[in-house]
């Protein structure tokens, strides 16, 4: 008797050759962001910086790599994501050694700067490289792999920075990047295929696209974190418009394009349009929630930022598993079936943290319940990751993954100033209450965008419908 069970595809060599340098990679980009604020008091004292130079140790890292992110994904479909990844990886590896010296805060501005650029450079080309590699049928694994590594690596950073910033100093936190980052280097060059690049179409660069978005990006992660840091003030409006003015002027240059930063037939298309949807909700829902428990924690509850800390880990720990199942996972259910039910999950989790907090469900451990959103993000995350590279041309891929990481960075800055905006108004059960809200609107465009034929996931007996193509019912 015939199965319905996809035959699996053997990962070759150079998938996982490519798997490991990526997420070296990722491990240099993101475990920077969760360790430089807990360094954060001791570089503003031992470098005599001004709370304002303090507050661009950190905001020139976002910036910078917000600003970059679909300029780099395009640039590496033009160019080749080989040579883009090495120079980002040897921006964060040059930029972690200069400020691990420097004297002057502003020096360390422009170096943070210059790493965020590098970041960028290898947060948006990580996917893309997998999906060059891997057959479809397996690049759940290895975006799982990445996802699970990329969120150990930002769980363990305030833990190894607090070690070192007491133990040793402030920048030992920028020197033990060093040595990892050309490490790095050394290796992708070694482990990462040359594919040759044929571009995808002819005509003059998109410079007004390329200033457009990353004008759109820069304000919105400038003025969301201003408003969650000052609240509403004028510069924290001024950057919102800004960025609202930077998106339309995107719109009317990318529709007449010849060569595009942006496609904007990604976001019509029903399949990835409505994935994009589900990304941007979803993290809405769940970006802030780590933010939110410490600040309520420390805040409210009296605990240590230690205490606090350990709680959150279990929040890494479930997307780590979670990433990892959802890679065996993928090529026997539809990448709609398991991004929506994970976002449902999400839903109730989010809902049983208001509860625990409110009291009726307080006998539930949070670190549970961390856990479990850790769980249901995972799979969500790895599963719709995999699916926007569903069908697509392996040449645009920097584009695709590059918006999809745009989405994402953004709605993790607007969630944060969103939930603790919520949290000091009106209470943290409240915001968990909000943040449900916007976990379920997610399962509408987490299921309605239908199953698409070049899904490993099939069940014979399925058409491609004659309204569109690419989709069965």
């Amino acid at each position: 008797m015939p199965s319905d069970r996809p035959v699996l595809a053997r990962i070759p060599r150079a998938a996982w050759l490519t798997l490991s340098s990526t997420a070296l990679g990722l491990v240099v980009a993101f475990a920077s962001v969760s360790m430089v604020p807990v360094a954060l008091p001791a570089m503003i004292d031992d470098l005599d910086a001004s709370v304002v130079q303090g507050q661009w140790f950190l905001l020139a890292y976002l910036l910078a790599c917000s600003a970059s992110i679909l300029v780099a994904g395009r640039v590496a479909d033009a160019f080749g994501r080989r040579p883009v990844y090495l120079t980002g990886l040897a921006l964060c590896t040059l930029s972690v050694a200069g400020i691990t010296f420097a004297a002057d805060p502003w020096l360390v501005v422009v170096l943070r700067g210059l790493q965020g650029l590098g970041a960028a450079c290898v947060i948006t080309n990580s996917t893309a490289l997998l999906v060059e590699v891997f057959p479809p049928s397996r690049l759940a694994v290895g975006i799982g792999a990445n996802i699970g590594i990329m969120s150990v690596a930002t769980a363990i950073g305030p833990l190894v920075s607090g070690a070192l910033t007491e133990g040793v100093g402030w920048r030992a936190v920028f020197a033990v990047g060093a040595p990892l980052g050309l490490v790095g280097v050394v290796w992708a060059g070694f482990a990462l295929p040359r594919v040759l690049r044929v571009p995808r179409r002819s005509g003059r660069p998109d410079l007004a696209g390329a200033l457009a978005s990353a004008t759109l990006m820069a304000g919105v992660v400038f003025g969301a974190n201003q408003a969650g840091a000052s609240g509403w003030t004028v510069t924290a409006v001024g950057a919102l418009v800004a960025a609202a003015a930077a998106g339309v002027v995107l719109v009317l240059v990318e529709r007449r394009a010849a060569d595009p930063v942006v496609d904007l037939g990604l976001l019509r298309e029903r399949f990835r349009g409505s994935a994009y949807g589900a990304t941007g909700l979803s993290t809405l829902a769940e970006g802030s929630v780590a933010v939110v428990v410490v600040w309520h924690l420390q805040q409210d509850e009296g605990f240590s930022p230690l205490d606090a800390g350990v709680q959150v880990t279990a929040l890494a720990v479930g997307t780590a598993v979670a990433s990892v199942v959802a890679g065996r996972l993928a090529p026997r259910f539809s990448g709609r079936a398991l991004t929506a039910t994970a976002v449902s999950g999400s839903t109730v989790v989010l809902l049983l943290i208001a509860l625990h907090f409110a009291g009726p469900a307080e006998v539930v451990p949070l670190w549970a319940l961390l856990c479990a959103i850790g769980l249901t993000g995972g799979i969500f995350k790895t599963a719709n990751a995999a699916a926007l590279n569903v069908g697509g041309d392996a040449r645009g891929a920097g584009m695709v993954n590059g918006l999809r990481v745009a989405v994402d960075n953004t709605a993790v800055t607007v969630a944060v100033a969103l939930g603790l905006a919520i949290t000091d108004t009106a209470g943290v059960v409240v915001c968990f209450a909000v943040l449900a809200g916007l976990s379920l609107a997610a399962v509408a465009p987490a299921w309605g965008r239908g199953l698409h034929t070049d899904e490993p996931f099939h069940r014979r007996g399925d058409r491609r419908s004659a309204a569109d193509p690419q989709l069965v019912a």
